[in-house]
C-alpha cells in the first residue's frame, strides 16, 4: 500500500483481484509494486528479519498506516532471498509527506537513502528472482 488510494491484497484471494490505482499511482514503479503484491510479494519491511536491517521509528508513522509496518512471521511468507534495500517493495526511509521524519534508519551502511523506496532503480535483480522463486522459474 503506497497510500490509501493505491492498494491491493497480498497474493490471490479468490475471485477478481482488485488493484486500486488512483491518479498518484499511475506511475510505472507504483503499478509494478502493486503487481508484486498480487503475485504474493510482501514489503521488505514486513520480513521476519527486518530488524536485522532496519530500525523502525514507529512513533513517526501515521496511526492509520501502522499496520503496513508489521513484521510477518517466518512461516507466513516464503523466503525468497536476501533483504534488498533498493527493492520495488521497499518503502522510502523518510515518511512520505513528512520529509523531516525518518520511518526507518538503516542498520547497514553504504546505501543511498534517497534512492530507497518503491523503485528508484525499477525491478532489482532480487525482485526478479523472488518472482521466479515463487513461480518455479529458475532460468536467468
Amino acid at each position: 500500500m503506497i497510500s490509501s488510494r493505491c492498494f491491493t491484497n497480498l497474493g490471490r484471494v479468490g475471485g477478481p483481484q482488485v488493484i486500486s490505482l488512483d491518479d498518484p499511482c499511475f506511475v510505472e514503479n507504483f503499478v509494478a509494486h502493486e503487481m508484486q503484491h498480487v503475485l504474493g510479494v510482501a514489503h521488505e519491511h514486513n520480513r521476519f528479519d527486518r530488524n536485522d536491517y532496519l530500525d523502525l521509528k514507529i512513533h513517526n508513522i501515521n496511526q492509520v498506516l501502522k499496520s503496513q509496518y508489521e513484521i510477518y512471521s517466518p512461516d507466513a511468507l516464503v523466503n525468497t532471498g536476501p533483504f534488498d534495500y533498493y527493492s520495488l517493495m521497499s518503502y522510502p526511509v523518510k515518511v512520505p509527506g513528512f520529509d523531516n521524519y525518518y520511518g526507518f534508519e538503516l542498520k547497514q551502511g553504504g546505501f543511498n537513502e534517497s534512492r530507497i523506496g518503491i523503485g528508484y532503480y525499477g525491478l532489482t535483480p532480487t525482485d526478479v528472482q523472488r518472482i521466479k522463486t515463487l513461480y518455479g522459474s529458475h532460468n536467468s
